[in-house]
């Protein structure tokens, strides 16, 4: 058989990396049907089969989560949720929103610097329990979807490995916060005394989001319910070179005792 010139091995890698990267908009268009993705499976991270109570429903907004980078822990006494399996890229995600009032939406405005805002974030754990920002996606404006369940496709799939956790990080607040019992999230905050975790003020005041990239954090406090997100991951295949560069989520389709961990309007 014949040698590949250096020509040909770039043609071939780019036309491999090329249909990786078909396969992964097939899988973001599953998502959106809510079909099948054929040859390309999907698979829901962080979403249990059972349902969740939203402690913000609409005209009686109890909890929402403000500044903070997030990831569920334990769900339904099952531990590591979000935790990726296997090496691939995750395509998607969702979110369960609940609908502050119109005042309720203009304090929170005000007080946390802006609309309702999410992002995921691609976390690893690393030595005494830390955790290492590796990716994240763009933000996104999600206001417009409130009491609804909208899911997102990632224009350049976010590339996981095993091991990985997938996180959701909010700037400002999102109204994601879910009663389930037996379930743990853990939260981008590292107060000096940990009774301080369930604190209005200190969440207020020192609840920061994991926002550079590369930089590792202390995950110190742990809530007694769930974050309302979920992720849609693709497994890596023989020859998939993956994508570069950066990414943006773009809106697909819409689908209708520790401390609590939140904030009320």
């Amino acid at each position: 058989m014949a040698k590949a010139s250096p020509t040909s091995r770039r043609a071939l890698l780019g036309a491999l990396i090329a249909l990786a990267a078909a396969l992964l908009a097939m899988a973001a268009w599953a998502v959106l049907q809510g079909e099948p993705a054929g040859a390309v499976k999907t698979k829901v991270l962080g979403r249990s089969s059972g349902p969740a109570r939203n402690l913000c429903p609409k005209g009686n907004c109890r909890q929402v989560i403000v500044r903070v980078t997030t990831y569920q822990a334990q769900l339904n006494g099952k531990r590591g949720p979000t935790k990726v399996p296997r090496d691939g890229h995750i395509v998607a995600f969702g979110m369960d929103l609940g609908q502050p009032s119109k005042m309720s939406r203009k304090s929170l405005a005000r007080d946390y610097g802006g609309k309702a805002t999410a992002q995921l974030a691609i976390l690893n754990k690393q030595r005494k329990g830390r955790l290492k920002l590796l990716r994240k996606s763009n933000d996104v404006e999600v206001e417009r979807f409130l009491n609804e369940q909208p899911r997102y496709a990632l224009k350049q799939p976010l590339r996981v490995n095993r091991g990985d956790i997938v996180g959701l990080t909010t700037p400002t607040w999102l109204p994601t916060l879910g009663k389930k019992d037996d379930s743990i999230w853990r939260a981008s905050q590292n107060p000096d005394d940990p009774d301080q975790c369930g604190r209005t003020r200190f969440l207020k005041r020192e609840s920061r989001p994991h926002r550079k990239l590369g930089s590792t954090r202390r995950y110190r406090c742990g809530y007694r319910n769930r974050i309302l997100y979920w992720a849609y991951f693709v497994a890596k295949r023989d020859g998939d070179g993956g994508g570069g560069g950066g990414n943006r989520a773009t809106v697909i389709g819409e689908q209708p005792s520790l401390p609590s961990g939140g904030v009320k309007p």
